[in-house]
C-alpha cells in the first residue's frame, strides 16, 4: 500500500510515468540493502563521518529548493559521467516506493522529493555515488 506522499508524488508526476520516464519501484527494501552494502549506517542512516563524503552543506530551510540545485548543478559539472546516469530515489519514513529516473529527468523535479520531511537517498545505478539529504536538511554526496 502507497503513503499519502507517495500518492502526491505519483499525482505530481503522473505524465512522466504514463511516458516511462519514471519507473516507480512498490518495494524500496532491495534499496535499503544496497546502501547498507555499501556504505557504513548507524542510527537507520548512512554515516557520513565513517564513510567519508565529496560534498556536504547544510542547507537552510529558506533557500532550499535553490541550494539543492546549485549543488546537483555543481555535481553535475564536477562528475559529467552521472548526467546520463539513472538514479533511484527513496526515503526511510514517509514514502515507501522507490522512483527511478535519469539524472536530467530529477533536475526537473527533485523540488517534489526534496519537501518531503525525511532521510531521503539518491542512488545512481552505474557511478555508485548517492546523495543523502537528511531530515535535518544536511546534504552529503559521496
Amino acid at each position: 500500500m502507497s503513503s499519502f506522499y507517495d500518492e502526491e508524488i505519483q499525482k505530481r508526476i503522473s505524465t512522466h510515468i504514463v511516458n516511462g520516464d519514471v519507473l516507480v519501484h512498490k518495494d524500496n527494501r532491495d534499496f535499503f540493502e544496497e546502501i547498507e552494502i555499501n556504505y557504513p549506517t548507524s542510527f537507520n542512516k548512512i554515516d557520513w563521518d565513517q564513510k567519508g563524503y565529496i560534498l556536504y552543506k547544510k542547507i537552510t530551510e529558506k533557500n532550499k529548493i535553490e541550494e539543492f540545485y546549485n549543488l546537483l548543478t555543481f555535481i553535475s559539472h564536477e562528475y559529467p559521467e552521472i548526467s546520463s546516469d539513472r538514479m533511484i530515489i527513496f526515503g526511510d519514513d514517509l514514502i515507501d516506493y522507490a522512483y527511478e529516473m535519469e539524472y536530467t529527468k530529477f533536475i526537473s523535479l527533485f523540488d517534489i522529493f526534496i519537501e518531503i520531511p525525511q532521510h531521503t537517498y539518491i542512488l545512481f545505478k552505474e557511478n555508485k555515488k548517492c546523495i543523502n539529504l537528511t531530515f535535518e536538511d544536511e546534504f552529503f554526496f559521496g
